[in-house]
């Protein structure tokens, strides 16, 4: 007497005793996706990452103020436009790391381009291998920059900035993120001393229109600040941020990719789900077969 199974219905037990039967198989396909994986990461690029951390600075001149500031000079800093808020430094750093105007100002000044499009660029003709010979475009270069070069995080909680580098060259990626952060300083410093003037300006136009006492002790307090604020900016050289942990080259051996050890478990993965997939057809293409399942 014979048992008829449904030869599309899977029986886990059955499926199970099969990958039981051959797990010899199964091993050898996960060890080999595990070796072949470790032999593939030879033949990719590795690119090692080097990270700068950045603090804002805190302590200015107008922010020293704030405790004794009377209503006068509370309404004066609304008019003027200055924010002292340490977060607002950290936002404002941020974004400008993150905008494409400063990187392609960066890339432009590092000749960065034949970093960043290392498979366009023939190192012995100093050519671009390209159709029209031209190199790529800077928008190009920023898609790519920010996308697998550059990231940029922000610790809301500790307003520590991290700023990576990812290159091939180790030493370049350190030197690329010491450079941005002297350069994003420089930005800063910049900017503040461009806002001062602005309300230098603003303030002796004030000044020559009121008598009020109060209020032209206010607005001198305002120019003493920002005067001071110009002076800072101009001398120290790491004003709006300071740098807490410059970047460093990673060792030869220790690139961020490829992880030999993270590749090796996906090409076991990869090699123990092929091999019982190949189990699974073949136990099914078995229960197809008349007698294969046991019949008498």
């Amino acid at each position: 007497m014979s048992t008829t199974v449904d030869s599309d219905e899977l029986i886990f037990s059955d499926f199970f005793r099969a990958l039981r039967r051959d797990w010899l198989l199964v091993a050898a396909c996960t060890l080999g996706g595990a070796i072949l994986a470790v032999l593939a990461s030879f033949l990719v690029t590795k690119r090692y990452e080097s990270m700068a951390v950045l603090m804002t600075v805190e302590g200015s001149s107008l922010s020293s103020m704030l405790g004794n500031m009377n209503p006068a000079l509370s309404g004066l800093i609304g008019a003027v436009g200055v924010d002292v808020g340490a977060q607002s430094k950290e936002r404002e750093a941020v974004a400008i790391l993150q905008s494409r105007a400063f990187a392609v100002d960066f890339m432009q000044r590092e000749n960065a381009l034949p970093v960043i499009f290392p498979e366009l660029w023939d190192e012995r003709s100093k050519t671009w291998a390209t159709r029209d010979g031209k190199p790529p475009t800077l928008n190009a270069a920023y898609k790519r920059f920010d996308k697998s070069i550059r990231t940029v995080r922000r610790n809301t909680e500790t307003g520590q900035i991290q700023l990576s580098i990812r290159l091939p060259d180790r030493v370049l990626a350190a030197q690329w993120a010491n450079e941005l952060a002297r350069q994003l300083n420089d930005e800063l410093r910049r900017r503040v001393i461009a806002e001062a003037q602005a309300s230098l300006k603003f303030l002796d136009e004030e000044l020559q229109k009121t008598d009020v006492v109060g209020m032209r002790e206010a607005m001198y307090k305002l120019v003493e600040s920002q005067t001071k604020e110009i002076m800072l900016a101009k001398v120290r050289e790491q004003y709006a941020l300071r740098v807490i942990d410059p970047a460093a080259a990673s060792d030869k051996d220790d690139p961020a990719y490829p992880k030999k050890a993270v590749l090796a478990a996906l090409g076991a993965l990869v090699g123990a789900f092929l091999a019982m997939l190949f189990v699974l057809f073949r136990y099914r293409r078995q229960r197809r077969v008349p007698g294969a399942s046991g019949d008498a």
